[in-house]
């Protein structure tokens, strides 16, 4: 029985193309992949800070992390939720959505107030699932929060904000509070919206309807074709279109 189950074995690993991996497993803190030809079957990972990218998407995706990112080039699938899903607390009048995010605690000032209050620039919607967000400290050296966290906020200078944060897809809500001392201002609420590639009407699928308004773009500009937001509306933007086909959320 044992000599038939390694040959099985040996069977199976033949069949491996070159360039797959049965997983990438790390535990170090700062674990990344940018080796393209490398396609990982299953990650599974601890750390902190794990980075998948590569031309293909893994297989399956596994994590203790609080920042496993996993992104994908033209050919994968990034058309579903990322692994990391920022928080969403919804505003007071119910504000929606956040692709699946999980509420956290934001606390809410019950002394003297900070004032003003910070800002968040408005934004427009995106493809890519991850987003610069930025705007003013309100108060000069103020510290911001971003859904309860102050963590990766980055100040360019004594007034201004900014953070690179991952979305899922829909409505990602945003919660902004910015703190000095034992003073806190009121929250600030904003929203970045992130549409499925290939998604041309926003109705939550790619379909026939997305294929037909996508040709009435071809070698002209309408940002809602450009799928890679490079300018231009090329095969590349074809081969995002073809590759999420039938991909619904």
């Amino acid at each position: 029985m044992l000599k038939r189950w390694l040959a099985l074995v040996t069977i199976l690993v033949g069949m491996i193309p070159a360039g797959l991996v049965l997983a990438e497993n790390a535990s170090s803190p700062n674990f990344q992949n940018t080796d393209s030809s490398i396609i990982p079957l299953i990650i599974n990972t601890v750390s902190a800070n794990f980075i998948i990218d590569g031309s293909v998407s893994p297989i399956v995706g596994t994590a203790a992390s609080a920042n496993l990112i996993v992104e994908s080039g033209p050919q994968s699938d990034p058309g579903n939720p990322p692994v990391v899903i920022p928080p969403v607390i919804p505003p007071p009048s119910g504000g929606g959505g956040g692709g699946g995010g999980i509420p956290i605690p934001v606390p809410v000032p019950s002394g003297p107030l900070l004032e003003p209050p910070p800002t968040i620039d408005p934004r427009r919607w995106t493809y890519k699932s991850t987003a610069m967000v930025q705007g003013n400290r309100g108060v000069t050296n103020a510290e911001i929060y971003l859904n309860g966290s102050n963590v990766d906020i980055v100040y360019p200078n004594a007034d201004r904000w900014s953070r690179v944060l991952p979305l899922g897809l829909g409505d990602n809500t945003l919660v902004l509070q910015s703190k000095q001392g034992d003073r806190a201002s009121i929250l600030v609420y904003g929203m970045v919206h992130r549409r499925l590639i290939g998604d041309v009407n926003d109705n939550r699928i790619v379909d026939d309807v997305d294929l037909s308004l996508f040709t009435r773009h071809w070698k002209a500009f309408d940002i809602q074709s450009d799928f890679d937001e490079d300018g231009l509306i090329d095969d590349v933007d074809l081969s995002l279109l073809a590759s999420h086909w039938g991909k619904s959320y």
